[in-house]
């Protein structure tokens, strides 16, 4: 099946002015499409928590003091932990009405909330600071994330492996069908969807594999732990052949 895709890419080469109008998303000349993929499983060495400081009291004051004594504890912890007070951010004190309880209530109920934002420039601190924090009263919609701080370089690498990847597959299937790949004549970070469309070369969408793994990290976990980095680049290519 494969010498007979390349013999008709082959062919199209001497297909008339019209008949080359018709098919306007295919090179003139004989090819050969390749994709390449750059894959690494890594560390983070950077995180960040999100979550909200909730107090409620009939006493409006006592209400704010709790929120208060929370935040002076969570700032003492960062300092604890020898970490720059700028990296904790409280924010957004606010009034959110508290869910009915009862009918026979006479006047709505309010919680006094505010946000909390945590950047762990040092994620050898992470469990250390995580811990103390889920045992804390009054906090509560916990949400975490990770990132790589050399994240452009990473992605960098991956795209050399990702095409390193697609000249070896081109290579491969050249010398197949007794050609050589003479070199790149376009290439693209993903899907040539036009090209892929016109010869039928459909592809598994890497981004939505990526996003399926993404969305299964959110399930419920142990917030003290890292969660591992998936990070991957991938490319389509054509190649001249001769």
């Amino acid at each position: 099946m494969l010498k007979c895709l390349i013999a008709t890419m082959l062919v199209a080469s001497t297909l008339t002015v019209s008949q080359a109008a018709r098919s306007a998303d295919l090179p003139s000349y004989p090819f050969i499409h390749a994709s390449g993929n750059g894959f690494l499983m890594m560390l983070p060495d950077r995180g960040e928590i999100d979550f909200e400081i909730s107090a409620y009291d009939a006493d409006p004051a006592m209400s704010l003091a709790l929120v208060n004594e929370r935040a002076a504890e969570l700032r003492a912890l960062v300092e604890q932990l020898g970490m720059d007070t700028a990296q904790l951010e409280i924010r957004d004190v606010r009034r959110e009405m508290r869910k009915s309880e009862g009918a026979e209530a006479k006047e709505p109920l309010y919680d006094l909330v505010c946000s909390v934002h945590i950047d762990v420039r040092d994620v050898s601190k992470w469990r250390a600071l995580i811990a103390p924090i889920l045992a804390m009263k009054n906090l509560d919609h916990f949400s975490t994330s990770f990132s790589a701080s050399e994240r452009d370089k990473i992605e960098g690498e991956l795209m050399l492996q990702a095409l390193k990847d697609a000249r070896r597959r081109a290579d491969t299937m050249a010398r197949g069908v007794g050609k050589t790949v003479v070199g790149a004549t376009a290439v693209s970070a993903g899907q040539l969807k036009n090209l892929t469309g016109a010869i039928g070369l459909q592809t598994t969408n890497m981004d939505s594999n990526s996003d399926r793994a993404a969305r299964n990290t959110q399930e419920v976990r142990d917030l003290t732990m890292l969660v591992t980095l998936r990070m991957s680049q991938s490319v389509d290519v054509i190649y001249k052949i001769k």
